[in-house]
């Protein structure tokens, strides 16, 4: 049977499922501290339209799959459907007009929780990949794959095809600053923020990254365990830089098994307010790798309000509830608890999509993923998750969609 990540602070809803563990809740009653950090507006936005491929389509009037640069992120938006596709490379980042959005360097991989289907969802990945040259027989080419979660590489899943949001898929071209990590139990995933195993020979810092980007922590690179190992308790690393550390809990969705081996899943990084960073998720999915592109949440208290909450809905914490639009982008903060209803609130006016957005969360304290669910006139909902287990913890951090 399939061992599960034994996280050392295990939590009340550590049963939930077989095969994953919940984080437990230490330190979420500590005040939050007040931040520093001075939140940069973007600069004119230019959206460009993607290119789609073999049998991908827009999902409709509004949901046009389009690109663009936010701050140095690569931000996507739009929803694609695939009822026609032929394969799950939906479109490609090559030639003159899209190599602005490639990573730097560009022999890299970056792969992005979304949402796929739309009632019942699923989860999925966003998978941006490099091929590599071969002399004269093709050239350099960086291909953007749709896996949907427990589907087996290269296949296309229902709900993928049904709908498949690009909206809050992001990742940064550059990295941050390389993060010490845990060598014990785990290594660098190649080919994702490495360019090649020796590029990381004997680097403990090499593999998984993080900056302050307006305001917001965000992480890059990838990681793996060894697949022999035992006593495994889900640590990853200690964060020591004070602007990458929250004064609250923090969780946040990232993807597991990203290997052909093995058919992707979601798995849930927790940082907690002494630096401490953890994972939940299946064991087999660490072993074929974590990536952290996309993991992202608020360290900023200016350039956001609260975010109106209904249905008794409050914050899980100390950590305040908050929203706003940056640059562009529509960014949420903290997380929530003791909802008797799947409407959560409302988004004021000025923050409100232009068309349906869905885009992930996750809840109970461990790697259930959620898809969040916001309306033009601004009501926020979420499906995807039983309410009892929401109302127990449902994180919006890492939630964003742009405008």
């Amino acid at each position: 049977m399939e061992r599960s990540l034994i996280v050392r602070k295990s939590g009340m809803l550590a049963a939930l499922a077989a095969g994953f563990v919940a984080i437990g809740v230490a330190g979420c009653g500590e005040g939050e501290g007040a931040d520093s950090v001075e939140t940069k507006q973007s600069g004119v936005v230019t959206w460009t339209n993607l290119q789609l491929l073999n049998g991908w389509q827009s999902f409709g009037a509004g949901y046009t799959p389009q690109v663009a640069i936010i701050n140095g992120t690569v931000t996507f938006k739009g929803a694609l459907k695939g009822q026609n596709a032929t394969s799950d490379v939906a479109f490609k980042l090559d030639g003159p007009t899209f190599s602005a959005f490639r990573t730097q360097p560009s022999l890299e991989s970056v792969s992005m929780r979304t949402v796929m289907g739309g009632n019942p969802n699923a989860g999925g990945t966003v998978w941006v990949q490099f091929v590599p040259e071969v002399p004269q027989v093709n050239p350099e080419t960086v291909q953007v794959r749709m896996v949907q979660d427990g589907v087996t590489f290269g296949g296309i899943g229902a709900q993928a095809r049904e709908l498949t949001s690009l909206d809050g898929v992001a990742y940064d071209q550059a990295p941050g600053a390389g993060l010490a990590f845990n060598t014990n139990n785990w290594a660098s995933k190649y080919f994702f923020r490495q360019q090649d195993d020796f590029q990381c020979a004997g680097l403990n810092d090499c593999g998984v990254y993080a900056k302050l980007v307006g305001g917001f922590v965000r992480f890059q690179g990838a990681l793996q365990t060894a697949p022999d190992e035992s006593n495994f308790d889900g640590y990853v690393m200690t964060l020591t830089d004070p602007s990458l550390i929250p004064g609250q809990l923090v969780t946040v969705p990232v993807s597991l098994g990203v290997d052909s081996s093995f058919q992707q899943d979601i798995g849930m990084l927790s940082v907690y307010p002494n630096g401490n960073v953890f994972l939940s998720g299946s064991t087999q999915g660490a072993t074929a790798g974590v990536v952290f592109e996309g993991a992202a949440f608020s360290k900023t208290n200016s350039g956001n309000v609260p975010f109106t909450l209904r249905n008794n809905w409050v914050a899980y914490s100390a950590r305040q509830v908050k929203v706003g639009n940056f640059g562009g982008v529509v960014r949420f903060q903290g997380a929530i608890k003791n909802g008797t209803d799947n409407y959560i609130g409302d988004l004021p006016v000025g923050m409100r999509p232009s068309k349906t957005v869905r885009v992930v969360a996750h809840g109970a304290l461990s790697a259930w993923q959620a898809t969040i669910i916001i309306e033009t006139n601004g009501a926020v909902t979420f499906q995807g998750i039983a309410l009892n287990y929401a109302a127990s913890h449902l994180s919006l951090d890492s939630v964003s969609f742009p405008l």
